[in-house]
């Protein structure tokens, strides 16, 4: 494919733009991700912590909205193996999401973590011989924060847990959680090549707890190994977490009204035409797969980029 024409057309663009446009920084509001679990929620009960921590462990997360993208992203992605996440769903899970982590199980190496402390879960956990009880548990001494021991292979660690409840069972399981005072807070089974765990404190995973990390008290070490366990002894890099977000109501369009969030834009025609050179390198990189033949749109990549970078710092210096 040969776009010589449309090459040097950009050049002259940016070259035209960067010596006659000024440029100018403006603010803008946003609506902040709010209500849900999401990993681009970054408040207090988001989970952008944890995506931060598994993705820099190699993992690739992505989220699954509706009932159809389990299936979806699985097909997309082609994991080595899955690990399907409910985080604390709101609404009760039904026969739909048993079907949907059967037919994943049927086609993937499949881990399926539950993380709740209500019996939301239960329909889908009792296929297993498991169940939530759906009671906060409470220390002898009237405190809804016990203490907890876990253990995942070769790691162990004392937690506080925040707002928990017991986990039953029928059958053989592995506990990896428990409380000081007997109550069972976290179970694994295998099933085959499959993997199935329970941890009955959601908090464990939302920036709430992740955040009081400390080098005693490890939460985010403790869902590093957690995590590495559920691979089965596959590579991160080929694992793929599906963080379900299907179960959940979103804010409201007047709650989005109240909480927004301010950034920045850079308002500049060399930012808009570096934008289109990127499209045009993915577009060439999908079609042609071979960049080595492409190499004049890769050198107008960078051409444009770092004049881009050159009109962006004379715009932000002070």
């Amino acid at each position: 494919m040969r776009l010589t024409p449309y090459i040097i057309g950009l050049i002259v663009i940016g070259l035209i733009a960067a010596l006659l446009s000024p440029g100018t920084l403006v603010e803008i509001e946003y609506a902040l991700h709010y209500g849900i679990p999401s990993m681009y929620n970054i408040e207090w009960n988001g989970t952008s912590m944890l995506a931060s921590i598994l993705t820099s462990n190699g993992f690739k997360v992505v989220e699954a909205y509706t009932v159809v993208d389990p299936i979806i992203l699985a097909e997309v992605h082609n994991p080595e193996r899955i690990i399907y996440v409910y985080i604390a769903p709101q609404y009760p899970l039904t026969s739909r999401d048993v079907n949907i982590v059967e037919t994943l199980m049927n086609k993937y190496a499949l881990s399926l973590l539950v993380c709740d402390e209500a019996n939301t879960s239960n329909i889908l956990l009792s296929k297993y011989g498991l169940w939530v009880s759906g009671r906060i548990i409470y220390t002898s001494y009237g405190s809804p924060y016990p203490l907890a021991y876990f253990k995942i292979g070769n790691y162990s660690g004392l937690f506080v847990l925040n707002y928990a409840s017991s986990i039953g069972y029928a059958g053989h399981v592995q506990v990896i959680g428990e409380t000081l005072d007997g109550d069972i807070v976290g179970v694994m089974l295998r099933k085959g090549d499959d993997i199935v765990a329970v941890i009955s404190d959601s908090s464990i995973f939302i920036n709430l707890m992740l955040s009081k990390s400390t080098s005693y008290m490890n939460y985010s070490k403790l869902v590093e190994e957690l995590f590495k366990y559920l691979t089965g002894g596959s590579s991160p890099r080929k694992t793929l977490v599906i963080i379900d977000l299907t179960h959940y109501s979103g804010p409201s369009p007047r709650k989005i009204a109240e909480i927004t969030g301010k950034g920045y834009a850079i308002l500049h025609p060399l930012v808009i035409v570096q934008l289109l050179s990127t499209y045009t390198l993915y577009v060439e990189e999908v079609m042609v797969r071979e960049l080595v033949e492409n190499y004049p749109i890769i050198l107008t990549y960078i051409f444009i980029t770092l004049l881009s970078l050159l009109v962006i710092y004379n715009i932000l210096r002070p």
